[in-house]
């Protein structure tokens, strides 16, 4: 974990972090070291990390009230691995419940659904009773989404409020 992973509303890695206590140490987060500079360092130092493209905390898969679980992060990370076998780059595997929510890049959406048939078996031998293919495509952060409507909702709906009393 570094300092910039613990900016954002779904930060489940880090609570998890946090409540270990000093169980788990996060120098970059105690130093304030962003993901720029450990970048910047890696290159300076010549390594192969430098380059490595960025990989969100799987507990961030997990919808919001969800248990995260040694199981669920277990599973999340068998369903990428496989993708990730099938040649598929920039994808993750949302875990609503125990349904898989599958989100690929617009141009690897036509791939995924001509494999939709051996994606949905092997998701379900791993354990998901659901498998789905989001419309939407990629985008990080989007187990934020309703969390972030619903805190919008009540913003409109407190200002509206206000107004009223003026």
């Amino acid at each position: 974990t570094n300092a910039s992973e613990i900016k954002g509303e779904n930060r489940p890695g880090y609570r998890a972090i946090e409540e270990a206590g000093e169980k788990i140490l996060s120098p970059f987060v105690e130093f304030n070291v962003t993901k720029e500079e450990i970048r910047e360092i890696a290159s300076n130092r010549s390594l192969s990390a430098a380059n490595r493209p960025s990989a969100a905390c799987l507990a961030t898969r997990i919808a919001y009230g969800q248990p995260i679980t040694i199981e669920a992060l277990e599973k999340i990370e068998k369903a990428e691995d496989y993708l990730l076998s099938l040649g598929f780059t920039q994808f993750r595997v949302r875990m609503h419940s125990n349904l898989a929510r599958i989100e690929v890049t617009s141009k690897e959406f036509e791939d995924a659904f001509h494999k939709k048939e051996k994606i949905s078996r092997h998701l379900k031998a791993l354990g998901f009773d659901y498998v789905t293919l989001d419309l939407e495509g990629f985008r990080s952060g989007s187990m934020d989404e309703p969390h972030m409507r619903k805190k919008a909702e009540e913003k409109d709906e407190t200002e509206e409020n206000e107004i009223e009393e003026e």
